[in-house]
């Protein structure tokens, strides 16, 4: 069942796209842009490298995951980044929605998958955009400077 794209453009308590801080970071990542798949990928890029990945942050509150709280933050895992991805997507008017997923990790350290007792990620967060008539994922979770610290080329996004 489809659901209106109108209700991917609403505010939520944790995609709290009327947040002062939300609606500024979204204005400064897209600037006078007005191609809505060039606004995602403005947007996908902003949050990809300017919110560190940190697989350690705090999870066990529902507002660890509210956009808000990710921005000031500054650090967080693929849920957080693909909740706050998501927010700014319904800021500028890109209907948006959060998908999950398995994916191995394969930035995951010793430490990390002795932690989590795999590289096997479940419920792997992302974002999806509905751009030029389809739903695309994006995933905004390793910064480029972590990717080029393990020597692997970063996740991109083109819309």
């Amino acid at each position: 069942m489809d659901l209106p794209l109108d209700c991917y453009l609403r505010s939520t308590e944790i995609l709290d796209m009327d947040h002062p801080a939300v609606m500024q970071f979204a204005s400064t990542a897209v600037g006078s842009i007005e191609d809505p798949v060039d606004r995602a990928v403005a947007l996908y890029l902003a949050v990809r490298d300017g919110i560190r990945y940190d697989p350690y942050a705090y999870f066990y509150r529902p507002e660890h995951y509210r956009a808000s709280f990710v921005l000031k933050r500054g650090r967080s895992f693929c849920i957080p980044k693909a909740a706050l991805l998501c927010t700014l997507g319904r800021v500028c008017g890109i209907p948006s929605r959060l998908g999950f997923g398995t994916v191995r990790n394969h930035l995951a350290t010793k430490q990390l998958i002795d932690y989590m007792g795999s590289n096997l990620f479940v419920f792997h967060g992302f974002t999806e955009f509905f751009l030029e008539g389809k739903w695309v994922k994006a995933t905004p979770a390793f910064n480029r400077e972590l990717c080029i610290r393990h020597q692997v080329p970063p996740m991109e996004f083109n819309g």
